[in-house]
């Protein structure tokens, strides 16, 4: 499951997913006993710090034991925080841990992506959006600075994306989806690329001047 993925490269931010395992009782009393886990022993800690190309970034994972399952939340930064304690154990080594009982996840996605002027990127959504007018009354509101877009299959929202731009022109976008697959340690590259791809369809490249 652990990577040491380069959000910077694909102008991400943040990367985060929560999962539910359901993991062999001794399985799960071994991850939450390994790390910093709290007195009843029903959440620990996993952490790492490392370095993408000289781009510093976390990765920390969650675990909470929840009657018979576990939830996971895994996070990764683009950010600089400092080294984890000694009894914070690495995020690798959960996914190690994981590995011994192999088995298909869903897989609840939300990443944050930045564009700037240097990106090469420009949104095909024009923002803000100016609100028309009810008659001859003035509306409480003038604009729509930030649109949320989806796509929808079967009455089903199959991604979204909600899209902000901001006073000096960068874009944000958060990116919402699920995906089902294997926990492997291809899970997180696999993440990152399809919500690349649903980011980038609400871009297009700018013309070199």
């Amino acid at each position: 499951m652990f990577r040491r993925i380069n959000l910077a490269e694909v102008n991400c931010r943040q990367l985060r997913f929560t999962t539910e395992l359901k993991l062999s009782p001794s399985l799960t009393d071994r991850i939450l006993r390994d790390s910093r886990a709290d007195e009843k022993g029903t959440i620990a800690l996993y952490g790492t710090v490392y370095s993408a190309r000289k781009v510093p970034h976390v990765a920390q994972a969650i675990v909470r034991r929840r009657r018979n399952v576990c939830r996971i939340e895994l996070r990764y930064l683009a950010e600089e925080w400092p080294k984890p304690p000694n009894d914070v154990k690495s995020v690798k080594e959960l996914a190690i841990a994981l590995s011994e009982e192999p088995q298909e996840a869903k897989f609840d996605c939300d990443v944050y992506f930045t564009y700037n002027e240097r990106s090469g990127w420009k949104s095909i959504l024009e923002l803000p959006v100016a609100l028309p007018k009810k008659g001859n009354e003035d509306l409480p509101f003038t604009h729509i600075e930030a649109i949320r877009v989806s796509k929808r299959e079967h009455g089903k929202i199959q991604y979204a994306v909600q899209v902000r731009q901001t006073k000096t022109g960068n874009l944000r976008h958060w990116v919402y989806f699920t995906e089902k697959g294997p926990v492997s340690s291809n899970t997180i590259t696999k993440l990152l690329k399809q919500s690349v791809n649903i980011s980038k369809s609400l871009l297009e490249k700018q013309e070199e001047e």
